[in-house]
């Protein structure tokens, strides 16, 4: 068995800052196969990249022989011993369960803490699959978002070609195919921590809770206009890449071809500055009061009016107001949104069934700037697109 350990520079830009914060002995991992199937193919080759201090290291355990296959297993289960947080990109669907399976076929031990790394592991490719459209990608392979980072692998070959290279290597022993091999999974580990950048797009796009999104980010400034919002961010994380995304937006929910607002939502990102434009559209909507049964509704005059200013009015003109008539119509410029205020904000709709919310932009103020964006983010963050 042969090991390598070197250290590699990773520029800040790609660093995920808040890794610290999830673990403080953090190591991405991906191993090297003869095949797809565990039942007929080996491990020949399993590396890891990691941070130590100031620096970051890539260690790699290769198999000289098909025979070292037990031994480089052993190797990376035990060096699992000392760290708290497991990264991959698709583990859980490949790497973990080949190398439990190959593991039980050597009649090898997993302790407890490494069985706790891999149930609770960090899998980029699940954590990134709900961006693929969004992110313009065909395909979601880690150097597909390599190459949306900017990052172009020179001279690299793929996983499938690189099981003949490596039986090229147990025949005839050749540097150079020991050299391909080595600087394939050198690539591919490298790459997983470059990966964990994009854990930002994650935050901003698909945010959990309003107190989760403003861990990461907070309002720069606040800018209305009769034609647009213009909220721009600050982000504690930093994008390496300029984006720009866009969506566009139905107004009428209920036909499938209906017609778009005039302008996209367009969301901007550089470095740690996200702007977001939103459209503003003059509606004439309704505001429906939760306490109708506070209110009576005038059939003739298609009005509300509470119940303490209807004593004059007689009976025979009045009606007990439900929830689909309590409502006051309001012309107005407004800007959508898609899930509830806490009562912050009124929200109004064009009729009672409808699940198209919106907010007057007057009513809009810094203070509920950024909880607006979690809102808006939260429901169609995954539906903006890449140009």
């Amino acid at each position: 068995m042969k090991t390598l350990t070197k250290t590699t520079d990773i520029d800040k830009k790609f660093q995920y800052i808040f890794m610290d914060k999830l673990s403080k002995k953090p190591v991405f991992f991906d191993i090297e196969t003869t095949g797809l199937s565990a039942k007929s193919s080996s491990i020949y080759m399993i590396g890891v990249s990691y941070p130590e201090g100031d620096s970051y290291f890539i260690k790699q355990w290769f198999c000289e022989k098909e025979a070292e296959e037990e031994s480089v297993i052993k190797a990376f289960l035990d060096f699992l011993n000392d760290r708290d947080l497991l990264l991959h990109f698709n583990g859980l669907t490949f790497d973990i369960p080949f190398i439990k399976a190959i593991a039980a076929d050597y009649d090898i031990e997993i302790s407890p803490h490494v069985n706790n790394l891999f149930s609770n592991s960090l899998d980029l490719y699940g954590l990134m699959r709900p961006l693929k459209k969004a992110m313009g990608l065909s395909a979601l392979k880690a150097t597909d978002l390599e190459k949306l980072l900017g990052l172009y692998r020179e001279g690299d070959h793929s996983g499938k070609e690189l099981i003949s290279v490596y039986r090229s290597y147990l025949e005839n022993n050749s540097y150079e195919s020991e050299e391909s091999l080595f600087f394939h999974n050198f690539c591919d580990v490298e790459g997983g921590i470059l990966l964990t950048c994009l854990l930002s797009f994650v935050h901003l796009f698909k945010p959990k809770t309003e107190e989760d999104f403003s861990k990461y980010f907070s309002l720069d400034s606040l800018e209305k206009t009769e034609d647009f919002v213009k909220i721009n961010l600050y982000s504690k994380m930093h994008f390496p890449k300029e984006h720009t995304f866009v969506y566009y937006d139905k107004i009428n929910e209920n036909e499938a071809d209906s017609a778009t607002s005039n302008a996209p939502f367009k969301l901007h990102i550089k470095g740690q500055r996200i702007t977001l434009i939103i459209p503003c559209l003059s509606l004439s909507l309704r505001y429906y009061y939760k306490n109708y049964k506070d209110y009576y509704y005038l059939p003739e005059e298609d009005r509300i009016i509470h119940k303490s200013l209807a004593h004059f009015i007689g009976s025979a003109l009045k009606e007990k107001a439900v929830r689909t008539n309590c409502f006051i119509p309001h012309d107005s410029i407004y800007i959508p949104t898609n899930i509830g205020f806490d009562n912050r904000l009124k929200l109004f709709k064009s009729d009672y069934t409808s699940k198209k919310l919106y907010i007057e932009v007057r009513s809009l103020s810094e203070s509920d700037a950024l909880y607006y964006t979690f809102c808006l983010l939260s429901g169609i963050g995954t539906k903006f697109t890449l140009i």
